[in-house]
């Protein structure tokens, strides 16, 4: 690993080693896919996403005609899934693209301040464990593509780097508007610091480039919003719900103190103990991070682009952490902190030093190892020793734990039996996967019924179910993160009575209690 300059390498070997890197993030992530690619199945948010690539295949548009993320990610995986096969791999695979694409930004990063070459490896293999779940590996890729054009513009703030900034926070407010936000801030707030300490004119054109990039990059919402009709009304809806009554349920944060580490095994101890470091480790990062900018002098800020760039990135990414504080909302808001972890030798000379750099590189993979062994969704299961069993999904093979392929199996067994082919079927309230799964489409615009709902509400989805000749529902009545005022029966009570009222129960063997199937009373 190298000296603290981290200044941008060009001409041609520049452009040589930055192919280099593109291969090593495709090969890595390539790797990562074929090994993981098939494990597991998610049947709340991966279905979420699924159903909504399914529909805009179709021709229906994001917000508009069902509820959504952001419209850009169903876009792009409706462009490339068809091109790996389709069904929940092709899927899988068109987000490992993106994830390729991520990790060779946060790659490009990491070259300036990691020697020799072959470290990139591991270093690569960190930001992957940190990369999950698999269906929401747009943000922690978009958190590093960001990293990467802030450490840029440490390095040069010019007005063209100031323009593709802002354009990049435009883009990427088409697949999440909260990273927009994120970005433009972490961009113009990285701008007044630069001009600050640099004493640099321009400032306000800098910040004014900021802005018109970033108009620019969201021109296609723009021109969905003025050409397809209903897309600006769903839009603003859309907005003003997350407003109201936020994006995520809350969870706290999981402070040491606040967490359970009694009666559990060595290996739970060390895996729980390594994710609690990472959760306190902005705490520590970031404050010493802002000593070192309001202490650094101007000519420091290049050989600590990296640092800089990274440190205004992950302070800005942290608020996504701090609404619902779990280990997958961590780590989309926590690459930019890695490469910052990366880049503490350039901040203090005592480890500015090949075998002190080794030992930090050593002890990031050894913690985030032990974290993801302990947490990640694809790797929990094989560190348990847990066999896996395999359940066809469409055209896919997939290896399932032994329970949900039994949950699976009995619940197409018995929708097969009772439910009449072709014939609609809702299903409530956190489970959009077995749209696709069962091969339905969903009767409601939303496709995750978790707050209290209004009366209004509740008298709209009656009427869609008598609008649309639905005669068949799927309801699953457990409390969501243990709280019974969140079960299905609490937070939709007039449409739940209406169901016990007009409809009756069919009984289902083998599923879950928390599972009914109802099916709509005969007329007299």
């Amino acid at each position: 690993m190298s000296g603290s300059e981290t200044l941008e390498p060009t001409g041609p070997a520049a452009a040589t080693e930055t192919a280099g890197i593109a291969l090593l993030a495709v090969a890595l992530t390539a790797l990562w896919h074929a090994a993981l690619g098939d494990i597991g199945l998610n049947l709340q948010d991966e279905g979420f996403l699924w159903y909504g690539v399914l529909r805009v295949a179709e021709g229906a548009v994001p917000l508009r005609d069902f509820q959504s993320y952001d419209p850009a990610r169903y876009y792009w995986c409706a462009l490339w899934t068809p091109l790996f096969g389709g069904g929940i791999a092709g899927l899988r695979a068109a987000l490992a693209l993106f994830q390729a694409a991520g990790l060779c930004c946060g790659l490009l990063v990491a070259r300036r301040v990691v020697r020799p070459v072959w470290a990139l490896v591991p270093v690569g293999l960190v930001l992957l464990l940190w990369s999950f779940p698999r269906w929401k590996v747009f943000e922690p890729s978009i958190a590093l593509m960001a990293a990467l054009l802030a450490t840029r513009l440490v390095e040069s703030p010019s007005a063209r780097r100031h323009f593709a900034a802002g354009a990049f926070a435009g883009l990427v407010a088409c697949f999440g508007r909260n990273h927009g936000a994120y970005a433009l801030a972490s961009f113009s707030l990285l701008s007044l610091y630069l001009g600050w300490k640099r004493h640099a004119l321009g400032l306000g054109r800098n910040l004014a480039l900021l802005a018109a990039g970033a108009a620019l990059g969201y021109v296609p919402v723009l021109l969905a919003m003025g050409l397809v009709p209903g897309f600006a009304t769903s839009s603003v809806e859309f907005s003003q719900s997350h407003l109201r009554r936020g994006s995520n349920l809350p969870l706290p944060y999981p402070w040491p103190w606040t967490t359970r580490w009694v009666g559990l095994s060595l290996a739970k101890f060390a895996g729980q103990a390594s994710l609690a470091l990472y959760f306190v480790a902005p705490f520590v990062i970031y404050p010493v991070g802002l000593v070192s900018l309001l202490r650094s002098r101007a000519e420091q800020l290049v050989p600590r682009s990296v640092w800089v760039g990274t440190l205004f990135v992950g302070a800005c990414y942290m608020h996504h952490v701090s609404v619902r504080s779990d280990a997958p909302h961590l780590t989309q808001s926590l690459p930019p902190l890695l490469l910052s972890i990366l880049a503490l030798p350039t901040l203090l000379p005592r480890l500015d030093q090949p075998r002190a750099r080794a030992l930090l590189l050593a002890a990031l993979a050894l913690t985030t190892g032990l974290a993801a062994l302990a947490e990640h969704p694809l790797l929990r299961p094989l560190a348990l020793g847990q066999k896996l069993a395999t359940h066809r999904v469409g055209q896919n093979e997939l290896r399932v734990e032994p329970a949900l392929a039994r949950l699976l199996t009995r619940l197409e067994a018995i929708v097969a039996r009772e439910v009449p082919a072709g014939a609609d079927l809702f299903v409530v309230p956190r489970q959009p996967t077995f749209y696709p799964l069962l091969e339905r489409k969903s009767p409601f615009y939303e496709l995750y019924t978790t707050w209290d709902a209004g009366e209004s509400d509740q008298r709209e989805m009656i009427e869609t179910l008598k609008r649309q000749g639905v005669n068949w529902g799927l309801v699953n009545s457990a409390a969501q993160d243990g709280r019974p005022e969140l079960a299905f029966p609490r937070t939709h009570p007039s449409f739940w009575a209406h169901l016990n009222d007009e409809f009756e129960r069919v009984p289902t063997p083998g599923l879950p209690p928390a599972y009914s199937l109802f099916r709509r009373r005969a007329q007299p």
